[in-house]
């Protein structure tokens, strides 16, 4: 990968997927101008509450504009079959797919044991630390699967 030419599979991002990109990020930056702007005038509340839509309303067409860009790039992935989507990478998705569903079953089961059944009864508020510990312990597995999937 040059500078020149940032894209993993070859070919340099399209103009109109940055220039989409670079929308999403100016309009989510800009975002917040119109509630300084209004802080600075102080005016009435109402001036806040029209401040704090067209907030909003900035952050959702940015969003847009991330949206937009990332599904049209995402879909041509998909067609031409790179990254993630290549063959040799959807064989080895398989068990990767098959030992995820099946570590957050497990996680479910044991959260649902843990917290509802009477002997071993957790309230919900500290139960929930399964979740968190889970989490780590799924990275570490994930890191397992992929080390096993190279060495095939």
């Amino acid at each position: 990968m040059s500078p020149a030419n940032p894209s993993p599979s070859g070919r340099a991002p399209s103009p109109s997927r940055r220039r989409r990109k670079l929308l999403g990020t100016v309009l989510c930056i800009l975002s917040a101008a119109p509630l300084f702007a209004a802080v600075c005038v102080k005016g009435a509340d109402l001036l806040y509450l029209y401040a704090v839509c067209l907030l909003l309303l900035l952050v959702g067409l940015g969003c847009i504009g991330f949206v937009w860009a990332g599904v049209c790039r995402s879909a041509l992935k998909k067609l031409l079959e790179e990254d993630e989507y290549s063959r040799s990478s959807k064989a080895r998705f398989g068990l990767v797919q098959t030992v995820s569903v099946c570590y957050w079953l497990v996680v479910t089961a044991i959260y649902l044991y843990v917290t509802f059944v009477p002997p071993a009864a957790l309230p919900p508020e500290r139960s929930w630390v399964i979740w968190t510990v889970a989490g780590v312990l799924f990275g570490a597995v994930m890191t397992v699967m992929r080390l096993l999937n190279r060495k095939k």
